[in-house]
């Protein structure tokens, strides 16, 4: 059959599609390049826009025409196709060919758009004038010329499709991903999955006691091969589910809904039996069988988005018994949000720990506790996760890949596993996400691979980009279209949500590894990111540059090679890196750019040459020092977005941007609108003429002067389009109330957020003000500054029905606030500055219904605030008063308050009426908190900041649901009363109070204190006794230097418990604790820690000790200690009372440890820093054989070490900036085991041993070693070779034909310089470790 015929003769299902993906190509090779359909839908666009204005070369422009409409035919059939290299080598040209045409026919446009814009248009556009002029003849006759050659191109094309044909599939051929997975089961897993949380989470959801009638689903959402099914599977299978439920079912649903298909499987779940063929009776059954019980129902694998499917569906469970539950596990946020309502469970990654888990015990075939995995192993852990990122099915699969290998092979086989195009499995799943999304979305997802990984973006911020490149086809508002294509993908877990503004608004997302794996392979080299891995695709036309990769002037070489761009985006960079664009690179390399992105660069100008890029669309230049922009920037006709965001050094916009009549988008919001930051002095004359803005994020006006070129307030008169925000700043210089009016805010209906700003007295502010109503739909306001005696009606008005946050800033002369308690979706409330308010608020009855936040701050006269009972504020949780020295109590209780912050308000007479106050922050506010104590039944936590108390007041009574305590910077409190502190504490803090003598003995009574922290306290000398401390877990004792000695009968603290959280060291990974750590720091008096025959800490596993200077003796035993860090305590006499140690840090402490090597029995992991060592001792007392990890580094005096060294046990062996050493030991050629060795900074030597002889070393560096002139000789084991700065040793490995070279031909990978210069795979696959490469 011939590809390019009538559409009808393609008849291609999704399924045909499907079973292509099942084959064995690459994904490469089965996707239809994802620009192409929208390319030619732009060029269509393009085209038919032409022909309205040309009529004279209207037969090439209808023969064009006539072809691409029938291009498109073919494209829109092409994505379900098989393709040989033949049809892909034509769907190449064909898409070169389409850019040419698009760039051809934008190019006429935009020289019909130049010419309505320039001086004199009747005159100089007239026919006659046209015809005389040599340049418009010239590009008509270009113009002609170039169409001629693009309709020949895709004639040529055209008539090509000819000598090939297509392999089309029959519709019985379908299949789905729930065929080829052969369906799901309801059996559980057979190992642990690290599933467990959310099976418990979610099973208490199901448990739930609910009466209705309705049927609750509860849909779980996730990724591909996120672990939905796992978890359906533990839940189905729980016991307790078993006994809520009276009939649990399970039914594999697939892409494919087949209602009759799921109905029959829904039940042979019951019952075992469905042989019926009518869909009428199987649901007639279904009901039959359920009518009366209690059931579950978990539908696997859920995707469609229609309603209609999902009612039929679920018609005959509709008899069942109230309580019945449907668990729905979907990839599509709109599915869940189709079913489940408002419920809906998010599945996210694994942890880290448990993917690690899962992947060891894959990997090795035995559980974790029964294997010490040693450094090798550990070593590749980021690299693993980061593969993973979170998805347990990668973590097995790779994992089962290792099992039984030799680790010599493992590196090579991980890369292998992780770079091959594989189609099975998971990378079929993601072909299917994409294969399920509209034609018109797969552009948008594809174009996301510019998006660096971990790279977080703004939702508007893509938008844009797309725009720019055509995705979003020209509609009236593109961006709420835009908006619709961004929350599919997001549904559909394309993207994921990393950050929630407080605002509500402008979150940030974020792409998975998997995700931004898809987009590349779909993008087919058209997207790169300078200094990825191969070479920057000939026709690349998207490009992205990270500054912090490639952070030089040279990058503009690399980028002129690229002659097609259409996307430019620059970012990252260090701070202080200015970056200066080559004038020739715009006149030239970028000119058919669409987008071009500065992003945080400081680049202080624009070259001229800019107006020379007259397809650009979108220009972003946010963070960016620039002060002025080149007034070429209006010839860019076709710009729909200029992005200034924190370009806070901006001065002013360039004066002809009116004719810019495309112009969308005028971003100029600053995240600190301080008036004292920005430098931005007007806005150019005649700015309102652009009446389809839809972004002007600021509009700064400005005085009279005597041209009149000023930005009048009244520019703003036609812009009805503007949406989301609206700063207006210098008020002050508005004439009068007639020219605020002609502003007509109040007709902005799309606008969000609206702040005006005053600066200065205006004798009419009031009258101006009370013209600046803003549009009833705004939901955020601000106004500062304003000079007015009185507050305008709207303010108060009750038509302002979405308001919910207002912040009234710095009203001078006001003496009474509105009635803004009318308000009736009134949030936040934050009043600021009100330097004449004595008296806030009165007592309605309607007071504030809405209102959860209020916060006064720096109200200097403000001593009232008047209510009763009626004026309860019901949903008021959280009230900040910040320095208003005279307000006092109000007079009316605030029954819902739960959390206070006082600041520097000492008159502020207590906390008495807030009865459910649960947190209470108090700063600088005199001592009424005493008065409260008792009153605060329901406090759980409370700190106090800055307070002139000496001491604090006994017999205060104890909070029993108190449970954090901080005081911070009390200089003048020298004492606690005895029966101090509240007893149910879990967490006691003073920090910074340089008077305070003793700590209370009633410390003694904290049962349940799990952390306590003593700081900066200088005239501590001695600590109380703390042996009735038994649930502490962490105490931190610092800058405490009068403290001479622990107390000497510490309680058993710091027990061992059952529910442990966190991993302590290596060779437990696999058991779990809570870690108990002792941290002392700069106590330079303590000298003792005694001990006797009781243990004072039987379950510590963790001690520091920074900088105690005459600590000398820890006399107490320390059964459990395994980790201890010495830093700066020379005196420190030695490690014997700790039979339990395993990991060893010390730094800086003198040579006792030398002292105490023989004494440690089975340590795992020493750290020698910076100690005064010049020879190492010798003798078999130090090989230990658990010693599998010793780092000697920063021993400035260290010459040699003895030929018997290292131990010989050893997993890895490190030595660095040892500027002395002349040599290391023969010995470590003995080192049978180890598998890492690093060398670094160490000048003096010249040469290596032999390392032939250490058969598992798998991982070596040698860095800053510039005597070093040859490479030893090289075990056969050897994966990976780093050398940085050795230059001898870089000529002996890079000289051709050399013994070295030699040496590492059988090396996987080897770097140097931060370079991979070898590998033995067909191509470099091996990532360098960020810390291993140069500079």
């Amino acid at each position: 059959m011939a590809l390019l015929e009538d559409r009808s003769a393609i008849p291609i299902s999704l399924g045909a599609y499907l079973k292509l993906q099942h084959s064995i190509l690459s994904m490469a090779d089965a996707v239809l390049p994802a620009f192409l359909q929208v390319l030619f839908q732009n060029a269509m666009e393009l085209l038919k826009k032409k022909l309205e204005f040309a009529c004279d070369i209207d037969n090439e422009g209808q023969k064009l025409m006539s072809n691409m409409e029938m291009i498109q035919a073919v494209l829109r059939g092409g994505e379900k196709m098989k393709f040989n290299d033949e049809q892909r080598l034509w769907f190449s040209d064909l898409k070169d060919a389409g850019y040419d045409a698009m760039d051809v026919l934008d190019e006429y446009l935009y020289e019909v758009q130049r010419r309505k814009v320039i001086h004199l248009p009747h005159l100089r556009n007239h026919t006659l004038s046209s015809a005389l002029n040599p340049s418009r003849l010239k590009f008509m006759s270009n113009m002609e010329r170039n169409i001629k050659c693009i309709a020949g191109k895709i004639d040529d094309l055209k008539n090509k499709r000819l000598t090939f044909q297509v392999e089309v599939h029959d519709q019985t051929d379908q299949q789905h991903e729930g065929s080829m997975c052969n369906g799901s089961t309801s059996l559980p897993p057979i190992s642990p999955c690290g599933r467990e949380n959310d099976q418990e989470r979610i099973v208490n959801m199901l448990l739930q006691r609910d009466l209705k009638p309705n049927i609750a689903v509860l849909p779980i959402l996730g990724e591909a091969y996120i672990g939905k099914t796992t978890v359906a599977q533990l839940i189905i299978n729980d016991k307790r589910v078993s006994r809520h439920f009276d009939v649990r079912i399970w039914a594999h649903v697939s892409p494919d809904f087949n209602i009759k298909r799921i109905s029959a499987s829904i039940l042979e779940s019951i019952y075992d039996k469905s042989h019926y063929d009518n869909l009428d009776t199987l649901q007639k059954h279904i009901q039959k069988r359920l009518r009366g019980k209690r059931f579950l129902l978990v539908l696997d694998d859920y995707w469609t988005e229609n309603w209609h499917d999902w009612e039929e569906l679920k018609r005959p469970l509709l008899k069942a018994s109230a309580g019945s539950k449907v668990i729905v596990t979907t990839r599509s946020g709109a599915v869940a949000k189709l079913l489940g309502m408002d419920l809906t469970y998010q599945l996210k990654p694994l942890s880290s720990e448990d993917c690690w888990s899962l992947f060891r015990r894959c990997a090795l075939g035995v559980e974790v506790k029964e294997y010490n995995s040693g450094d090798f192993l550990d070593r590749l852990k980021m690299e693993v996760l980061q593969k993973c990122n979170g998805v347990p099915f990668i973590a097995a699969s790779l994992g089962h890949r290792l099992h039984q290998k030799d680790k010599s092979k493992w590196v090579a086989i991980l890369q292998e596993e992780i770079c091959d195009a594989n189609p099975n499995y998971f990378i079929r799943a993601r072909q299917l996400s994409y294969a399920q999304l509209h034609s018109h979305l797969k552009p948008c997802f594809a174009y996301c691979s510019i998006i660096p990984r971990e790279f977080q973006f703004e939702k508007e911020w893509l938008i844009k980009h797309w725009m720019a490149q055509g995705f979003i086809q020209s509609k009236p508002d593109a961006v709420a279209t835009g908006s619709s294509y961004f929350r599919t993908l997001f549904e559909q877990s394309f993207f994921q949500r990393e950050l929630v503004h407080h605002s509500g608004e402008r979150h940030r997302y974020s792409m998975s590894r998997m995700m931004h794996e898809l987009a590349l392979h779909v993008s087919t080299d058209e997207c790169y990111i300078l200094g990825s891995p191969g070479e920057v695709p000939e026709k690349v036309r998207h490009l992205t540059v990270l500054l912090d990769e490639f952070a030089n002037q040279n990058m503009f070489e690399t980028i002129s090679q690229c002659k097609h761009l259409h996307t430019l985006l620059v970012t990252g960079g260090n701070a202080g890196y200015e970056l200066s664009i080559p004038k020739n690179l715009l006149n030239s390399t970028l000119k058919k750019l669409r987008l071009l992105e500065l992003d945080n660069i400081e680049i202080t100008k624009l070259p001229k040459s800019i107006g020379n890029l007259i397809h650009l669309r979108c220009l972003m230049l946010q963070g960016s020092k620039i002060r002025k922009l080149p007034e070429s920037i209006c010839s860019l006709y076709n710009l729909q977005t200029l992005c200034l965001r924190n370009c806070y050094d901006l001065e002013k916009l360039p004066r002809r941007i009116k004719y810019l009549h495309k112009l969308r988008h005028i971003d100029l919001h600053l995240d600190d609108p301080s008036p004292d930051i920005h430098g931005l002095k007007d806005m150019p004359v005649d700015i309102g003429l652009l009446t389809d803005l839809q972004t002007l994020s600021r509009f700064v006006t400005s005085k009279r002067n005597i041209l009149d070129n000023h930005s009048s307030i009244k520019e703003l008169d036609k812009l009805d389009n503007l949406c989301g925000e609206l700063l207006i700043s210098n008020l002050h210089v508005v004439k009068d109330a007639q020219e605020a009016a002609q502003a007509h805010l109040a007709s902005k209906q799309f606008l969000q957020k609206m702040e005006l700003s005053w600066k200065g007295n205006n004798k009419q502010a009031e009258q101006i003000l009370e013209q600046l109503k803003p549009p009833s739909g705004i939901k955020e306001l601000t106004i500062s500054g304003y000079t007015g005696i009185s507050c305008p009606i709207w303010l108060g008005s009750e038509s302002y029905t979405n308001l919910v946050t207002l912040s009234l800033y710095h009203f001078k002369s006001c003496t009474v606030v509105p009635s803004l308690w009318l308000l009736p979706l009134l949030e936040n409330l934050h009043i600021k500055g009100w330097d004449a308010l004595v008296k806030f608020c009165g007592s309605s009855s309607a007071n504030f219904q809405a209102l959860k936040k209020l916060h006064f701050e720096r109200m200097d006269s403000i001593k009232q605030w008047d209510g009763d009972e009626r004026s309860a504020n019901p949903a008021l949780t959280e009230l900040v008063v910040d320095n208003c020295p005279m307000l006092e109590q109000p007079s009316h209780k605030l029954r819902s308050l739960t959390k206070i912050t006082v600041e520097g308000s000492p008159k502020f007479p207590g906390l008495q009426n807030f009865p459910s106050l649960t947190s209470a922050n108090i700063i600088a506010s005199g001592e009424f908190i005493w008065g409260s104590w008792r009153s605060l039944s329901c406090l759980t936590s409370i700190t106090l900041r800055k307070l002139p108390m000496e001491h604090i007041p006994p017999g205060l009574g104890r909070l029993r649901f108190l449970r954090h305590l901080e005081i911070i910077r009390c200089e003048q409190l020298v004492s606690m009363p005895e029966d101090w502190p509240p007893c149910n504490l879990t967490r006691f803090s003073v920090k910074h109070c340089p008077q305070l003598l003793q700590l209370p003995n009633g410390l003694q009574r904290l049962r349940e204190l799990e952390d306590m922290e003593v700081v900066g306290c200088g005239k501590l000398t001695c600590l109380p006794e703390m042996r009735k401390l038994t649930s502490l877990e962490r105490l931190e004792i610092s800058e405490c230097g009068l403290i001479q000695s622990l107390p000497s009968k510490v309680s058993e603290c710091l027990e061992h418990v059952n529910d442990m959280e966190e991993a302590v060291h290596a060779h437990l990974a696999s058991k779990k604790f809570l870690e108990k750590k002792l941290h002392l720091e700069r106590l330079d008096m303590l000298h003792r820690w005694d001990g006797d025959n009781i243990c004072s800490f039987p379950s510590l596993l963790e001690l520091v000790v920074k900088k105690c200077q005459k600590l000398e003796l820890v006399a107490d035993k320390l059964p459990s200690l395994t980790k201890i860090t010495v830093e700066g305590s020379p005196n420190f006499c030695g490690l014997r009372n700790f039979p339990s140690l395993t990991h060893v840090n010390v730094t800086e402490s003198g040579e006792w440890i030398w002292g105490s090597w023989s004494g440690l029995s089975s340590p795992i992991s020493i750290i020698l820093s910076k100690l005064p060592t010049v020879h190492l001792p010798s003798g078999p007392r130090w090989f230990h054989s658990s010693l599998q990890r010793l780092d000697i580094s920063h021993c400035k005096n260290l010459e040699c070490m003895p030929e018997d060294w290292p131990p010989c046990n050893l997993s890895h062996f490190s030595v660095r900036h040892c500027p002395q050493l002349h040599k290391l030991p023969s010995g470590i050629r003995h080192l049978r085991a180890l598998e890492d060795l690093e060398i670094i900074d160490c000048g003096q030597l010249t040469c290596l041993p032999d390392l032939d002889r250490l058969t598992s070393l798998l991982w070596m560096e040698i860095s800053n070693c510039g005597s070093i002139q040859f490479l030893p000789y090289l075990p056969s084991s050897m994966q990976f070779l780093s050398i940085n700065n050795c230059p001898q040793l870089r000529l002996s490995c890079m000289k051709e034909g050399s013994l070295d070279q030699a040496k590492i031909k059988r090396i996987f990978s080897v770097w140097i310089d931060g370079a991979e210069v070898f590998s033995s795979a067909d191509e470099p696959r091996f990532v360098i470790p960020a810390k291993l490469q140069k500079g």
